[in-house]
């Protein structure tokens, strides 16, 4: 049976196949950042310094696979990552019957049509993709590199039965630790949480973000991007303006931003999206002078403890591995930079891509709460 492969380089290509592609991605996917709307709006806004290369393989009209890829060129060579920052791992997305099938010919497309020296990409070590690509990439003889970075895993907890029974198996100290907390914001003041959903209007959505943004302005990161250059936190809008859209679009998709209130001040926000039964903690920040009071944590365990108490969330995907997640009882699950180059090229060109991509995506990697 054969495969027809589109490219599409600009988000109004795509677009033309919004409808199919919005029904394949939502029937083969888990993940909520491969949804189409996180597509388009990263192919809008955040191509800058890449090219946005999106394959989908189509049999009888019918969509089979989709690749989101970005290529970097530089001088010497070009070199092709996902689309999308590691911490949202990113994938192939492929209807398992055609899975081998597609693979081949996306590699084929990358390495004969687009002449691409380098590949270089960061799956979940789980991914049903990883050992089929081994095999084609075996097949086309191409140098084969694997990284393991522990900084680069995701915790996850999985949440079975009361509350009661989650806080238990935390440990003894756990339940006395936020009562500490509560306690600590108790002498301070007056405080709540407030969860904000349902964006309806521009001036919801305006006033939310709005909150968001004198928040990060207080934060540690503040004087991180002051010292970087870095000064727009570019995942961040992207996860906001895709996750409004995506909530219009995906009726099991649900956008919410937690605020911690402190004497009628917000001094800590979390922005959760809510799919498939996971909890998706995607952005975090707090006020740097309430550091002592913790709320960073503490927010954490309200959006747990809510999601429990509701029994719609099976899982709570912090995305990342930091350090201040072992609060908790989770799970690491790693990720793997997969790296592949032709032969040609140098072992050191190879080691030079790898480490822009790492540095690429891994901008913000340590991060304090």
């Amino acid at each position: 049976m054969k495969i027809k492969t589109v490219i599409c380089t600009n988000a109004s290509e795509l677009s033309k196949m919004k409808n199919d592609l919005e029904l394949f991605l939502s029937s083969h996917s888990k993940n909520p950042f491969i949804l189409y709307p996180f597509i388009e709006t990263y192919m809008q806004n955040y191509c800058q310094d890449s090219t946005p290369i999106i394959l989908v393989a189509i049999v009888n009209k019918k969509i089979v696979g989709l690749a989101p890829l970005q290529l970097r060129k530089n001088l010497i060579f070009q070199t092709i990552n996902f689309l999308f920052p590691y911490f949202v791992s990113p994938d192939f997305v492929v209807a398992d019957e055609y899975r081998e099938q597609v693979l081949r010919i996306f590699l084929q497309v990358i390495v004969k049509k687009i002449k691409c020296e380098t590949i270089v990409l960061d799956l979940p070590n789980e991914s049903q993709n990883l050992p089929v690509l081994e095999k084609v990439f075996k097949d086309y003889k191409l140098t084969l590199e694997k990284q393991f970075a522990d900084s680069m895993s995701q915790c996850k907890i999985y949440l079975e039965g009361s509350l009661n029974d989650f806080e238990n198996v935390q440990g003894g100290q756990f339940k006395r630790k936020f009562r500490r907390i509560s306690r600590n914001l108790d002498e301070k003041g007056e405080w709540k949480i407030i969860v904000k959903e349902n964006f309806q209007n521009d001036q919801n959505i305006r006033e939310a973000f709005d909150k968001i943004m004198e928040i990060e302005k207080m934060s540690w990161k503040a004087n991180w991007r002051l010292e970087t250059g870095c000064t727009i936190d570019k995942d961040l809008q992207w996860i906001w303006n895709a996750s409004l859209l995506a909530s219009k679009s995906h009726p099991d998709f649900k956008c919410k931003i937690w605020f911690l209130e402190l004497n009628n001040q917000t001094i800590a926000y979390h922005l959760v999206i809510e799919y498939d039964k996971t909890a998706f903690i995607t952005k975090t920040s707090f006020a740097e002078k309430y550091r002592n009071l913790s709320p960073g944590i503490f927010v954490h365990q309200a959006i747990i403890t809510e999601q429990i108490r509701r029994r719609e969330t099976k899982t709570i995907d912090f995305l990342t591995n930091l350090p201040f997640m072992k609060t908790w009882n989770v799970k690491c699950y790693p990720r793997v930079t997969f790296a592949l180059n032709r032969s040609s090229i140098s072992n050191l060109l190879v080691k030079k891509a790898i480490e822009l991509a790492y540095k690429i995506g891994h901008t913000m990697k340590v991060g304090k709460i």
